[in-house]
């Protein structure tokens, strides 16, 4: 008896030593690389391992193929950073437009030269941006509130929105344009601290790349801005022995911005006068603003917004960030105005490009996106707050083992929202299944149609979607909603014999399309195809 005693207390005691030495191990290890692992986890558990290789689909795939579309032309045509083009050929026969600045597209292009022209490349290019930026975001809360916790919780708990991980994972700019400014705000408290020039620098470049990318992380400029004349002219001049946290003069700092902002407009310039030059202005960005929408029109939108929202995040976490937000206001006098300022502007800010842009919001829920940097400055500056104001509480274990579940529970609402954003009986998911597939480009080849053929491909609203997928470059209805006879009339001109792709036959009927249906060579599934020769 004595003897199996003995064994258990050893077995225990062995048992409580091997433990206490794990979780040492895992206090011992550097908490940024614990937030690699578990961005790792996170991409698991999203499914990325299944959605790398998937061509755009989902919801907005129009946009995800127009994105596409601009990095397969840069391996498949003209490899210059300056003049990328698209699947969708235009008027001139060149498909040349322009909108955000491609870097992006280009080095995916470039990969595609090296490795093969695998979709899966953009999708991990995207990914990786915005994990980097998750990176510096783990930085400030670093530099800020110097809590291993902190700086892991925060960065995963803001990539749970199923928007930031869906549209992350796919290929529109908007959210590594986000992660660049993530970048941006940690060389501004990374200079803060330091009082180093370089990191000023650094950060304005990050700026100034993000708002090239989407002009709408120009938002972070502004704040920037904002804050730093704030803080010369007016806060440290009202606060005495509250010394500038910007040591330099102010011209030298108005001097930086006015740099960047340069830039920014020179590339706009440049891009609008690309696309109208090449009669292509679909990318330019009209505004749609809030106070030219009938009210008929704000009641839809805001219909439509309100059933947009559970995508940006679980409804308990709109609730949980709302009261953040008081939380923050309520304590003004517990914080710096530098500080405080921040959430409040990006939030005031990313409402303003909601309001300019309207009434294009319900087809665009990726409009969203921008707020995810209101997100972050909220969470980051409440728990600065929290954790000065309350140490004990918010060291304590029950209260991060409350927000490890919070966590966890938003974790799991996000994969449930990425599973639905992939479901197969979507009505978002694919349109034109057939164009996905391989053995309808095999089939295409097999009637005669060669690589560098141009294609005609109906209906599809869309400038690239039916185009992009088949990887050929032609037109599509796009190029003339309302009747195809414009687009019929390109094959009278200098490209060729061109396919032409039927792919809804009611559109036969189209007595404009009539005199182009002469010559049948083949029908693939319900798709129709006809030889449309030069004359």
């Amino acid at each position: 008896m004595e003897q199996t005693l003995f064994k258990n207390s050893f077995r225990n005691k062995v048992l409580v030593e091997f433990m206490t030495t794990i979780i040492q191990k895992i206090r011992d290890f550097p908490p940024r690389y614990l937030l690699i692992l578990a961005l790792i986890g996170l991409g698991l558990a999203y499914n990325f391992s299944g959605i790398l290789p998937l061509e755009p689909q989902g919801r907005h795939h129009w946009r995800q193929t127009d994105c596409a579309s601009f990095a397969w032309n840069y391996y498949n045509g003209n490899g210059n950073l300056f003049t990328p083009a698209m699947n969708n050929v235009l008027s001139n026969g060149k498909g040349q437009a322009v909108a955000e600045f491609p870097v992006i597209y280009w080095v995916s292009g470039m990969l595609y030269r090296l490795f093969g022209p695998h979709v899966f490349i953009l999708r991990l290019i995207n990914i990786l941006i915005v994990f980097s930026g998750l990176w510096a975001l783990s930085g400030i809360c670093k530099n800020l509130i110097d809590d291993s916790f902190w700086s892991i919780f925060i960065p995963l708990l803001v990539y749970t929105s199923p928007f930031f991980v869906y549209y992350s994972s796919g290929f529109i700019p908007d959210p590594p344009a986000i992660a660049l400014c993530m970048w941006a705000w940690y060389f501004i408290s990374a200079y803060i601290l330091s009082k180093k020039k370089k990191h000023f620098i650094v950060a304005i470049l990050f700026f100034t790349l993000a708002a090239l990318i989407k002009v709408s992380a120009a938002i972070s400029i502004v704040v920037c801005v904002i804050i730093v004349l704030g803080n010369r002219l007016i806060y440290s001049r009202l606060k005495n022995g509250n010394p500038s946290v910007f040591y330099q003069k102010t011209w030298v700092y108005l001097l930086y911005f006015l740099g960047a902002v340069m830039v920014i407009i020179t590339w706009y310039m440049y891009a609008s006068w690309y696309s109208t030059r090449f009669e292509y202005n679909h990318f330019t960005g009209i505004i749609r603003p809030i106070y030219q929408t009938s009210t008929e029109n704000i009641t839809r939108i805001l219909r439509d917004i309100r059933t947009q929202l559970p995508y940006f995040y679980m409804p308990t976490m709109h609730i949980f960030l709302g009261g953040l937000f008081v939380y923050i206001i309520t304590q003004y006098k517990k914080v710096r105005y530098e500080l405080l300022i921040i959430p409040i502007l990006l939030s005031i800010g990313g409402f303003i490009y909601l309001s300019i842009f309207f009434q294009l919001i319900g087809g665009h829920e990726y409009y969203h996106l921008i707020n995810m940097l209101a997100v972050a400055s909220i969470l980051i500056v409440s728990a600065y707050i929290f954790s000065n104001k309350h140490p004990n509480i918010s060291q304590h274990w029950i209260t991060r083992t409350l927000l490890i579940g919070f966590l966890l529970a938003n974790v799991l609402y996000s994969r449930e929202k990425m599973k639905e954003y992939y479901d197969p009986n979507n009505a978002y998911h694919r349109e034109k299944t057939a164009f996905y597939e391989d053995d309808f480009r095999q089939y295409l080849s097999s009637i005669g149609l060669k690589e560098d053929q141009y294609i005609i491909s109906i209906p599809d609203r869309s400038p690239n979607n039916t185009l992009y997928l088949l990887k050929k470059r032609g037109w599509s209805s796009f190029n003339n909603p309302k009747h195809y006879g414009e687009v019929m009339q390109k094959w009278t001109g200098n490209f060729g014999d061109i396919f032409l792709i039927v792919s809804d036959s009611t559109t036969l009927s189209d007595s404009l399309l009539q005199p182009a249906l002469y010559h049948k060579i083949g029908t693939y599934q319900e798709i129709q195809i006809y030889l449309l020769e030069k004359k």
